[in-house]
């Protein structure tokens, strides 16, 4: 198990790009595991789907947490 004070220490832009990297993996594998049938379609559409959402709460968290530029 991870120690609670490590993860704290990964950074938002971190986790964006590590999700990034699963999405690519997930879409890369995915059609050759539903096409051998180890994974349905639907499962991996899902799969793909949750982390695309992720990776879109992340985005906001990091747009929220990030300086507004501009505004002087």
């Amino acid at each position: 198990m991870i120690e609670k004070h490590f993860v704290q220490q990964i950074t938002i832009d971190e986790q964006i790009a590590e999700v990034k990297r699963e999405i690519a993996m997930r879409n890369k594998v995915y059609p050759k595991w539903t096409e051998a049938g180890s994974l349905s379609k639907a499962k991996a559409d899902f799969q793909i789907l949750v982390m695309e959402a992720v990776l879109i709460s992340l985005q906001e968290i990091a747009k929220q947490k990030a300086p507004q530029a501009g505004l002087f």
